[in-house]
């Protein structure tokens, strides 16, 4: 037994002091991995300065160094996605564009008549215009009055081009709905343009929540400078469409008027 023991003491005293290190064994262990942490921090300062220097092998160094120091700081920020809350989340947005989608509705029941009611007058001020032979084109574009949850559509909702080059077009903007409310008015724009003139806009016409505004922005239009509706539906205020065709037919006669066709 005591050769056995002798023989086997030195393996013992081995395993145990590999499993239970002493405080001086820790303590040595703990200075070489901070020498070691320091010495690359030094390195990586030295590379910095290098590369600042215009060494390439330097640059390369640091640069690979400082992306793996991201790389796993990136892998410390990144969370695991939570599926519940991810799906609240869609559920909630879905509702809003649901609630969204209902108030277009509403907004484009009031505001296609009085769309298709401007056009028209439009349209039939042209047509006097257009039988004498004045008319070279008329564009029509079919833009939406109200959009819900996009980027609002602009566009010339008609364009009447004269023979002698001159434009007559309406500007039209959608309204827009975004989160259940109304964020863009529904706005016509009235402007002309003829050969070696800037553009002249002539009027406006917007359509709001809560009210309907008619703007003439030409002085050469006899017309109030501004005009509104303070009913929930313009299409019921007379006083309003009145001044609408009378603002219509003033736009279309100054366009024919300061043009160079000639008028028999």
């Amino acid at each position: 037994m005591l050769i056995v023991g002798a023989l086997l003491g030195p393996v013992v005293s081995d395993l145990y002091h590999h499993f239970h290190p002493s405080q001086e064994a820790v303590a040595i262990s703990n200075f070489d991995d901070k020498a070691e942490e320091r010495d690359k921090a030094q390195n990586q300062k030295l590379d910095e300065v290098l590369a600042k220097q215009g060494n390439k092998s330097a640059r390369d160094e640091y640069l690979a160094a400082q992306k793996d120091l991201i790389s796993l700081y990136a892998e410390k920020m990144i969370t695991e996605p939570d599926d519940t809350l991810l799906k609240k989340q869609k559920d909630s947005l879905d509702k809003i564009k649901d609630e969204s989608q209902k108030e277009a509705n509403l907004y484009e029941l009031k505001w296609e008549p009085v769309r298709h009611l401007i056009l028209t007058l439009l349209d039939g001020e042209i047509s006097n215009w257009e039988s004498k032979g004045l008319l070279s084109n008329i564009g029509k574009t079919d833009i939406p009055v109200i959009v819900s949850e996009i980027n609002l559509i602009q566009g010339k909702a008609r364009t009447y081009n004269l023979v002698d080059g001159s434009e007559l077009w309406i500007w039209q903007e959608s309204g827009r709905i975004e989160g259940g409310k109304l964020r863009s008015r529904l706005i016509f724009s009235f402007n002309f343009k003829r050969k070696l003139y800037r553009n002249e806009k002539l009027l406006e016409v917007k359509f709001a929540s809560d009210h309907s505004e008619i703007r003439c922005l030409s002085s050469d239009l006899k017309l109030e400078p501004q005009f509104f509706s303070k009913l929930n539906n313009p299409m019921k205020d007379k006083k309003f469409m009145d001044n609408l065709a009378i603002a219509f037919s003033q736009v279309v006669n100054y366009a024919i008027v300061h043009s160079d066709t000639e008028i028999d």
